[in-house]
């Protein structure tokens, strides 16, 4: 799954419409913009549209998914897959296992997210 249908799909998930990807990529920019029920004020356009979450390059944002989003028991599983991931086994969330688990990327988090919420999609290939 690329990046670009990994934002589309964790989004749309968390309530995310409209999404419009602008590809702007420079500083105090997103890429992504839509409507959310979070999004309070409106643009120059007059919509009320609000910058999408960098869940991919940024560990807060999709950490904060998995907070708000989530289960008790799936984040378990989200923390086991993520586990996996990462290399160290993903059975338990203890000891060494754990620490792999700080070290996890946003991109890895991301995956297991989706996994999780069954909205992965193997790359076709």
């Amino acid at each position: 799954m690329n990046a670009h249908a990994q934002m589309l799909a964790i989004a749309t998930y968390c309530g995310w419409t409209d999404l419009v990807y602008r590809g702007v990529r420079e500083p105090k920019q997103r890429d992504w913009i839509g409507h959310h029920p979070s999004v309070l004020h409106s643009d120059s356009t007059g919509s009320m549209r609000g910058c999408v979450p960098d869940y991919l390059g940024d560990e807060q944002a999709i950490n904060q998914v998995v907070r708000d989003y989530l289960t008790k028991e799936e984040q378990y599983r989200w923390g086991a897959k993520l586990g996996t991931l990462v290399g160290s086994g993903g059975d338990s969330i203890r000891g060494r296992a754990y620490a792999h688990l700080a070290l996890a990327t946003a991109p890895q988090r991301c995956e297991a997210f989706l996994r999780v919420v069954e909205k992965w999609e193997e790359d076709r290939g």
